[in-house]
C-alpha cells in the first residue's frame, strides 16, 4: 500500500518537457500544409547514379523557394530517420534535397566516394527542381546541414561548391560530425576548409553524451575555417537535463526524428524503434537550424544561433517551471 502511493506521488510530482513553442525559431508556425515526396534514383541519361529524395512543400510557393540539402549519418539513408524535422523545414517553405550518398541506404561503406557521390546528387537534384515540373530552387538562398559523417560531408561539400558548379550555402550546420579514421570503413577525405566562402554562417554542434563523434572534429572544423570571421561561428553544446521524464539525453542520435510517413521502400529501416522529437529538437537542433537560415537568408534571427547569447542558448523550461539545461558555446579562440 505503502509502496503504491509513494509510487502515485511520483508519478503526480515529474515534471514533463517542453512542447514545440507555437511561433519563433523551431516553432510550430507552419506556411504550408503538406510534403510532397519524390525519389529519384539513377542512373540517369547522363550516365550518373547519384540518387536523392525531393521534399517539396505543397501547395507549392509561387516563388522560388530556399533550399536544403541535408546529409544524413552513416547508414541513416532513410529520411525516416530525420522525418519530423524534414516535414518541419517543409511546411515552412523549403525544399529539401535528401542526398543518397552511401552506395546503399544500409550501410554502403566507402567513404572516399561519400562526398563525391552528395555532390553528384545534389547537382543532379537542383537540375531537376529547375526543370519547370517542380518547386524553383532559390540557389542565393541555399543552406546545408549533415549528421554524424553527414556533417563531415556537408562541411565537405561546401569547401568544394565552387569548383564543383554549385551554389555556395549561406547557412552550414554540422551535427556531431565525425568519423573515426581506424581503417575498417577506409580513411575519410579531407578538404581545404579555408576555401568555404565567406559569408557562411557556421554552426557545429556537440552532444554531451555522445561517446561516438565527441567534439574532436567540429573543433577541427571550427579552426580550419579560417575564411568565416569568429562572430560567423559557434560550436554549441547541448546538454542532457534528467530533470523531468522523459529524460532530455543528448547522446549520439538525439538529432534522429523518427517519422515513418517519410518511409517509401520495403527495405528502408529507421535506425531505431523510437526517437521521438523533444524540447532538444524544438529548442536546440530545430531553433538553431531555423535562426542560421534566417540570418544567412534574411538577416534575421541572428541572436537565435550565434553570438552565445540568451536567445541562443535558452532551451525552455520543464512543466515545474524549471529551466531546461542551457546550451553551452565551446571557446576556441
Amino acid at each position: 500500500m505503502l509502496v503504491s502511493l509513494l509510487f502515485a506521488l511520483g508519478q503526480a510530482a515529474h515534471s514533463d518537457p517542453p512542447k514545440q513553442p507555437p511561433t519563433g525559431p523551431g516553432g510550430a508556425e507552419y506556411t504550408h500544409e503538406g510534403v510532397a515526396r519524390t525519389l529519384f534514383e539513377g542512373p540517369f541519361e547522363n550516365g550518373s547514379r547519384a540518387s536523392f529524395w525531393l521534399f517539396e512543400p505543397t501547395p507549392p510557393p509561387t516563388d522560388a523557394a530556399p533550399t536544403i540539402a541535408f546529409f544524413h549519418g552513416f547508414g541513416a539513408g532513410d529520411p525516416a530517420n530525420y522525418g519530423a524535422w524534414i516535414d518541419h523545414l517543409v511546411r515552412r517553405g523549403k525544399v529539401v534535397v535528401f542526398p543518397l550518398y552511401q552506395s546503399s541506404e544500409r550501410g554502403g561503406s566507402d567513404p572516399e566516394g561519400f562526398t563525391s557521390a552528395a555532390i553528384d546528387s545534389l547537382r543532379r537534384a537542383l537540375q531537376v527542381l529547375s526543370d519547370g515540373e517542380h518547386v524553383a530552387p532559390d540557389l542565393d538562398r541555399i543552406a546545408f546541414a549533415g549528421h554524424a559523417i553527414g556533417g563531415m560531408v556537408a562541411v565537405e561539400v561546401a569547401a568544394r561548391a565552387p569548383k564543383a558548379d554549385l551554389p555556395s550555402p549561406k547557412a552550414l550546420f554540422a551535427i556531431e560530425p565525425g568519423f573515426t579514421d581506424t581503417g575498417r570503413f577506409g580513411v575519410f577525405p579531407r578538404a581545404d576548409l579555408s576555401l568555404i566562402a565567406k559569408g557562411t554562417l557556421l554552426l557545429s554542434l556537440v552532444g554531451d553524451a555522445d561517446s561516438i563523434a565527441g567534439d574532436l572534429e567540429a573543433s577541427r572544423i571550427y579552426l580550419e575555417t579560417t575564411s568565416i570571421p569568429a562572430d560567423d561561428k559557434d560550436i554549441v553544446v547541448l546538454h542532457s537535463d534528467d530533470h523531468g521524464r522523459p529524460a532530455l539525453n543528448a547522446h549520439h542520435l538525439a538529432p534522429l526524428s523518427i517519422d515513418r510517413r517519410y518511409t517509401a521502400r520495403k527495405h528502408d529501416t529507421p535506425l531505431g524503434p523510437r526517437e521521438e522529437t523533444d524540447a532538444l529538437d524544438y529548442f536546440g537542433l530545430w531553433k538553431l537550424f531555423d535562426a542560421l537560415c534566417d540570418a544567412g537568408f534574411d538577416g534575421l534571427n541572428r541572436e537565435f544561433a550565434l553570438g552565445n547569447t540568451p536567445e541562443q542558448r535558452y532551451m525552455g523550461v520543464w512543466s515545474d517551471g524549471w529551466p531546461v539545461a542551457e546550451m553551452g558555446v565551446m571557446d576556441l579562440e
